[in-house]
C-alpha cells in the first residue's frame, strides 16, 4: 500500500517517489451536481455537502482530496453588496468585471496600496462599505462571521475526509493563495480592458504599481507555518494574453521578486500558468529550485527538457479530451504524458484545469484516467535525488519590503512587558490578517 502523504513528501523534498502522485479536484459545483443536490440552495445552506464529498472520496483514487476548492459563499457577497460577484434574484452567483482604480489614481495608489485598498478599493467593490461608520462596522462583522463559519465548516470536513481516506494535506498554516502584482491590478482594479489600454498608454505606471504592491503581497504570501510541504499558490492570468515585451518589462519583474523573496524565507511557490507559456520557459527556469508549475497548455517534451531537472511540473492533460474521446484514448493520453513527464521524478499528474461543472467532462473517463495512473505509474528508481534546494540565499539583497499601512498592522503592543507584548502582537495580527484575507478573497 503506497502512502499518499509519502508520495508528496518525496516529490516536494526532492526525491523520486514510489509512484507518480495524483492531484485532481472536482470543485464544489461539480460535486453537488454529482450528488443530485440543488446547487443554489446548497451554496447557501451547505446541507448534504458532507455526503456528496464523501461519496466521491470513496471512488476517486487521487492522492490529494478529490473534492472541494474555493467554495464561494453567496452570503458574504450579499452582505458586502459585492460588485464583482453579484447574487441574483434566484440566489445564484454571477461574476462581473468591476473597475475600482481609475487611470488618474495610479500615482496615489503606488504611494500606499494597502491604505488605498481600505479607503477606496473596498468601498467601490463592496457597496455596503461605502456608508457611515456604524453601518460599515455591522457589515464587516456580519461578513466576517459568514466567511469564517463557512471556512470552518469546509476545513473541518476536509480534515475528517482526509484523515479517513489518507489523502495528503499540507501542514496546517503552510499554504496560502495570492495573486501576482500585475494580476491584482488587472483582475480586481482595472479590469481586462482597462489594464490592456494602460499597457499601451503608460506601462511605467503599472510597473510602479506592481513594485508598490510587493510588500502587501509578500505579507499575504508568507504563511505562519512555512514548510516545503506547503506552498503559496499563485494563479497567473494575464501573462498569456499580453505582448512579450509587456511581459518582460511590466509583468515579470515584480513576479520574480515576489517568488524569489518568498523562497528566501523558506516558502515554495506553486504557479498556475494559464494559457500558453511556451515562449516564457526561459524566464520560468530562472525561478528557485523546487518551484511548482501547473501548465494549462504547451509542449510536454519541451517543458520537461527545460524545467524537469530543477522544478516540479504538473498539468497539461486536456480536460476536453475526457469529453470528446473514448475511454481507451483517454488512458492512452495519460500514458503519453507519463512517458514524457515522469522520468527522473519532479512530476505530479493533474489535468490542465479543474472542471467547471460535471457536464464539462465524461465522469467515467475522468475516473478511468485517475485509476490508470494510480495503479500503473510506478518508478523503478524510487528514492533517488531529483532536486537540490538552496535555502541559504541572502534575502536582504532582495528587499527589504517593509509594509507601511494605517490598517494592516505589524505591532499592537502597549508596552506592558516583553512576553505579553509578543503574545498580544501574535494574536491581534492574526485577527487583522483574517479580516484582510476575507476582503481580498472576496474581491
Amino acid at each position: 500500500m503506497v502512502s499518499k502523504t509519502e508520495l508528496f513528501k518525496d516529490v516536494f523534498e526532492g526525491r523520486v517517489p514510489k509512484r507518480v502522485p495524483i492531484s485532481a479536484k472536482l470543485p464544489f459545483e461539480a460535486c453537488i451536481e454529482y450528488a443530485g443536490l440543488p446547487i443554489v440552495e446548497t451554496q447557501w445552506n451547505f446541507k448534504g455537502v458532507d455526503k456528496a464529498y464523501e461519496s466521491l472520496c470513496q471512488i476517486i483514487q487521487t492522492d490529494t482530496i478529490p473534492v472541494g476548492g474555493e467554495e464561494k459563499n453567496p452570503a458574504v457577497f450579499k452582505i458586502l453588496d459585492s460588485q464583482g460577484y453579484q447574487v441574483t434574484s434566484s440566489g445564484s452567483i454571477q461574476h462581473a468585471d468591476c473597475v475600482t482604480l481609475f487611470p488618474e489614481e495610479y500615482s496615489e495608489f503606488s504611494k500606499n496600496p494597502t491604505n488605498f485598498f481600505v479607503e477606496k478599493i473596498f468601498p467601490r467593490m463592496f457597496k455596503a462599505l461605502d456608508s457611515n461608520a456604524a453601518k460599515r462596522s455591522m457589515v464587516l462583522a456580519e461578513a466576517a462571521m459568514a466567511f469564517n463559519e463557512r471556512s470552518m465548516n469546509v476545513g473541518q470536513l476536509i480534515k475528517v475526509l482526509s484523515d479517513k481516506y489518507g489523502f495528503f494535506v499540507p501542514p496546517r498554516g503552510s499554504s496560502v493563495v495570492v495573486r501576482a502584482p500585475f494580476d491584482v491590478i488587472g483582475d480586481f482594479l482595472r479590469g481586462f480592458k482597462g489594464v490592456s489600454a494602460d499597457l499601451r498608454r503608460f506601462p511605467e505606471k503599472i510597473q510602479e504599481a506592481c513594485d508598490a504592491l510587493l510588500p502587501f503581497q509578500i505579507k499575504r504570501g508568507l504563511p505562519s507555518n512555512r514548510s516545503v510541504l506547503g506552498s503559496t499558490f499563485i494563479p497567473l492570468h494575464f501573462a498569456g494574453y499580453i505582448r512579450p515585451k509587456d511581459f518582460e518589462k511590466v509583468y515579470w519583474p515584480s513576479l520574480k521578486k515576489f517568488v524569489d523573496y518568498l523562497y528566501s524565507k523558506g516558502q515554495i511557490c506553486n504557479l498556475f500558468c494559464e494559457h500558453n507559456w511556451m515562449r516564457y520557459l526561459d524566464f520560468l527556469y530562472e525561478l528557485p529550485p523546487g518551484t511548482r508549475f501547473i501548465f494549462e497548455y504547451g509542449d510536454p517534451q519541451k517543458i520537461k527538457d527545460k524545467l524537469g531537472k530543477k522544478h516540479i511540473i504538473s498539468g497539461l492533460y486536456p480536460l476536453t479530451y475526457l469529453k470528446m474521446s473514448k475511454k481507451e484514448e483517454c488512458i492512452d493520453k495519460a500514458k503519453e504524458l507519463i512517458d514524457v513527464l515522469a522520468p527522473g521524478g519532479n512530476y505530479i499528474f493533474s489535468f490542465d484545469k479543474n472542471p467547471l461543472s460535471l457536464n464539462s467532462i465524461n465522469f467515467d473517463n475522468y475516473k478511468a484516467v485517475i485509476d490508470y495512473v494510480a495503479e500503473n505509474a510506478f518508478y523503478p528508481n524510487a528514492g533517488e535525488k531529483s532536486i537540490h534546494y538552496q535555502w541559504n540565499e541572502d534575502c536582504n539583497s532582495l528587499g527589504p519590503y517593509e509594509l507601511e499601512s494605517d490598517y494592516y498592522l505589524e505591532h499592537f503592543s502597549e508596552g506592558y512587558s516583553h512576553s505579553i507584548d509578543g503574545l498580544m502582537d501574535e494574536q491581534l495580527k492574526k485577527y487583522n490578517s483574517m479580516l484582510f484575507n476575507m476582503l481580498m478573497r472576496s474581491l
